[in-house]
């Protein structure tokens, strides 16, 4: 049952982690040190959220009911969305990277790592910095120049 507990917990807070984090809500999680979570996890959060909750959930279900319906859990939510996660995780598809790494990635892309270098220097003040968009570019063009678009 602590298993079951776990897996529950550690699926809610990857979950958590990678909403906050997908809205942009910790920048410096994408151009400053970090040490958790890495920037590929970051991608992967939700579907492996997903499937730790699956887990919970069949954990708790097989309880109740019989080991065909733990299987269907695992083989419905938990196998897919594990697999998805690592897909993400390894692709890191545009369409799920916030608004502010595409409008650096599309103007800046060239000297995105000039950038970066930048926000290691100092990324809670950096994060600060850049809360805003307007924010964003006057530190973007401060440190790399005026966009190559």
């Amino acid at each position: 049952m602590i298993g079951v507990i776990f897996f529950g917990i550690v699926g809610s807070i990857l979950i958590y982690l990678g909403m906050i984090t997908l809205n942009g809500t910790y920048k410096k999680w994408y151009l400053g040190p970090h040490i958790f979570p890495p920037q590929a996890i970051v991608y992967g959060a939700i579907p492996f959220g997903i499937s730790g909750i699956g887990l919970c959930l069949a954990g708790i279900i097989s309880i109740f009911l019989d080991f065909n319906a733990v299987i269907c859990i695992v083989g419905i939510f938990v196998f897919p969305s594990t697999i998805f996660g690592f897909i993400l995780a390894a692709w890191r598809p545009k369409w799920i990277k916030p608004h502010w790494v595409r409008w650096l990635e599309e103007y800046y892309g060239d000297k995105i790592y000039i950038l970066i270098a930048d926000a290691q220097n100092n990324p809670a003040v950096w994060e600060v910095r850049v809360s805003t968009q307007a924010g964003l570019e006057e530190w973007a063009e401060e440190v790399a120049g005026k966009p190559s678009r």
